[in-house]
């Protein structure tokens, strides 16, 4: 297979990843939060820690994924992940009490976090140069894609068998599609980069910075706070959204496609955003994509009919998920690729923290003051600070065209 087709497959295996694995998990939880309420009869902030864990776990996961990525092949990570994020979904399907729920969540946060976002940043920083934003929108589309196809799969097999029944049906192509492909197409680095040498003394001859170096300087706090302010409202919103709706009187089939509407919008957006990040840099578009989310998100506040749903589903939708996508890029600006996999890892502990606390908290602040509408302008508020955080950022490192690099796809 020539290197330009690995890279394809890549592509296209990461892709499939987040489309089943956060496509099919994160991105549902909406859609079981109404069910499981019923079921297990506990407060909504209580309820927002299943979902939660699954992020929340990466708090400390994720750092050991980017470490072992900088040791050993990404495909092995790939692989075992999507088996261990399909085997939590197979016992969430089983569970009769809240605690075998948490079990499952912990679970398929190691498999997510082992799977998805930090081996996908990671793997696409190292193949792809010139057209590393575009390679990173397409594959960061299958969250949005996979959200709003497993959310109607997903809110149908609830509605005609059971929120068991569903979780079994998500589980299926994590085991069936995304484990073998991860393990026959991943691979961490191109072959061009010193073959024959282990993957950790490949990434030291790569131009970067060291761990200690990188936490010196404030871009990568200032990454930190971008994630922390994106990962804290998208986890807000995506479990919160539905049962918002259904208080305000919507169905819980049309909420579910209010949610799959915006998922679809982001779905058609995020590989344009990450052509533009190509041409204009991640920094102008980063602050782009957040200040549109923030009015999303004040759209919420004021939800009051069909227009401001129309409103949030279109300005929320087109800027929600190119962050996942750009702000590796401009990570692997501001850190080189000498040891991305670990400081990437680093960098997703604020994600997995904010996952954590942004749908508990919204939970919380409905069980105080029985609205939605604090959590979402608190929402407002991060996402409009957090767009200016990326015009701060400094590389540390001469920018990538200004580096001699080994020829690598893209």
């Amino acid at each position: 297979m020539t290197t330009q087709r690995r890279g394809q497959m890549i592509v296209a295996t990461l892709f499939l990843s987040m489309l089943f694995i956060i496509g099919g998990t994160f991105g549902t939880a909406g859609v079981f939060f109404t069910p499981l309420l019923k079921y297990l009869g506990v407060s909504r902030a209580k309820l927002s820690v299943i979902p939660v864990l699954a992020s929340a776990g990466g708090v400390i996961f994720s750092p050991i994924v980017g470490w072992l990525l900088d040791r050993i092949e990404a495909r092995w990570l790939v692989g075992a992940g999507a088996g261990l994020a399909a085997l939590a979904l197979l016992m969430a399907s089983q569970a009769h009490s809240y605690q075998t729920l948490v079990y499952s969540s912990l679970l398929l946060s190691l498999g997510m976090t082992a799977a998805t976002t930090v081996p996908g940043g990671t793997v696409l920083a190292n193949w792809f140069r010139q057209r590393r934003g575009l390679a990173m929108g397409i594959t960061w589309t299958g969250m949005p894609v996979g959200a709003a196809l497993m959310l109607q799969l997903s809110s149908y097999v609830i509605r005609h068998e059971s929120w068991r029944w569903a979780y079994a049906v998500l589980a299926l192509p994590m085991l069936l599609v995304v484990m073998p492909m991860g393990l026959i197409f991943v691979r961490s680095r191109p072959p061009e980069l010193a073959p024959d040498e282990g993957a950790y003394r490949q990434a030291a001859q790569l131009p970067g910075l060291q761990v200690s170096q990188a936490l010196g300087g404030r871009s990568f706090w200032l990454l930190g706070w971008m994630c922390f302010a994106y990962a804290f409202s998208a986890g807000a919103v995506t479990i919160h959204v539905p049962p918002y709706l259904i208080e305000l009187g919507t169905t819980p089939a049309r909420a579910a496609g209010v949610l799959s509407a915006m998922f679809a919008v982001d779905a058609l957006c995020k590989p344009f955003f990450g052509a533009l990040a190509d041409l204009i840099g991640p920094r102008r578009t980063l602050t782009m994509v957040y200040s549109m989310m923030s009015l999303g998100c004040l759209s919420l506040v004021y939800a009051a009919g069909a227009w401001s749903m129309v409103l949030f589903v279109v300005v929320y939708g087109i800027g929600v998920g190119a962050p996942v996508a750009l702000t590796p890029m401009l990570g692997a600006e501001v850190f080189g690729l000498k040891r991305f996999g670990t400081l990437w890892g680093l960098v997703g502990t604020f994600t997995m923290l904010a996952q954590a606390v942004g749908p508990i908290g919204a939970g919380r602040i409905f069980d105080l003051y029985a609205s939605y509408r604090p959590a979402f302008a608190i929402c407002f508020v991060l996402l409009a600070l957090a767009a200016l955080a990326p015009l701060a950022c400094v590389s540390l490192l001469p920018t990538p065209a200004a580096t001699p690099q080994p020829a690598v796809v893209g």
